[in-house]
């Protein structure tokens, strides 16, 4: 459980450090502001829940042992399934009335949501081969 917590914990620390880079070089770029409503400390926050959600979800996924040989691949599929789904709320978010460009917000958040299931898979070899070691 402490592996899969801590790939989670790192996963999600990438994945929202990503996500503010993003969001910096996304606003500079298009000139929009949305400071009001993706904090960088909120976006980091977000991103480590949802990454040691899924690494809590992987583990007791892993004890139920009903797709043992796939077991990662059916992991991976549901965690993109998730992330899709979560993009539809994005385009309902309240922003500030005087928010300038808010057909851009969803441009911005979309590809935040990805992002946590990206830095998951990136650094998951790592954690991988650490349990066979152990």
């Amino acid at each position: 459980m402490k592996n899969d917590l801590t790939h989670g914990v790192l996963a999600g620390l990438l994945a929202g450090i990503a996500s503010v880079l993003f969001l910096n070089v996304y606003s500079s770029n298009l000139e929009v502001d949305f400071s009001a409503v993706a904090k960088p400390v909120m976006i980091i926050i977000s991103s480590i829940i949802g990454t040691v959600l899924a690494s809590v979800g992987y583990f007791l996924y892993k004890k139920i042992k009903w797709f043992s040989r796939q077991a990662d691949l059916i992991f991976n599929i549901v965690f993109f399934i998730l992330s899709f789904l979560s993009i539809y709320g994005t385009f309902s978010a309240p922003l500030p009335p005087n928010t300038l460009k808010p057909e851009l917000f969803s441009g911005l958040t979309i590809p935040m949501h990805f992002f946590p299931m990206l830095f998951w898979l990136v650094v998951k070899p790592h954690f991988a081969s650490k349990k066979i070691q152990n």
